[in-house]
């Protein structure tokens, strides 16, 4: 799959985007789980706004971040990659143990003030490694799509906002 900004932006949807998305880092790097999700309640959960299972969609989900690897890259500002042990890592983190999940890949997406908004993970079953190059496209894909989550959640706090002035 070729992959442009064009493409990306000649979608019709928000969620065609998100799904592109999870397409494109399916088809590099494989990995068991990946999702692309905002932060929620004060930012100490994650909502899912795009989920895909061994690259097939899968319901959205929501959980906790404290005690996991997403809690951590949270305040990192570039690529989080564990390649392998996370289990031994994040003991408290009974999801990992549940899916059997080894190495993490993830990256938080951010507002243009750089406020953190969100994060886009790849969960492995198996040792990963991901080279540099791989790191940086990884980074340069989550720009993208943490512009259109930053674009969604403005258009939501207006609506609410228009919503409360009509009161």
């Amino acid at each position: 799959m070729t992959f442009s900004f064009s493409t990306f932006y000649n979608l019709c949807s928000s969620e065609a985007r998100y799904e592109l998305a999870l397409d494109l880092i399916y088809e590099k790097f494989k990995p068991a789980h990946c999702l692309i999700g905002k932060f929620i309640d004060a930012d100490t959960r994650v909502k899912t706004v795009a989920y895909s299972v061994d690259g097939n969609r899968s319901n959205d989900i929501i959980y906790d971040l404290e005690g996991t690897p997403c809690n951590d890259a949270k305040t990192s500002q570039g690529v989080c990659s564990i390649s392998c042990n996370l289990q031994q890592m994040y003991a408290e983190d009974e999801i990992l143990k549940i899916f059997n999940i080894d190495g993490y890949l993830g990256v938080t997406l951010r507002a243009l003030d750089h406020k953190p908004i969100g994060i886009m993970v790849c969960l492995f079953d198996e040792k990963v490694t991901v080279s540099d190059e791989d790191k940086h496209w990884f980074r340069e894909l989550s720009l993208l799509v943490g512009a259109e989550l930053n674009h969604n959640l403005e258009i939501a706090a207006q609506q609410i906002l228009v919503k409360q002035l009509a009161e």
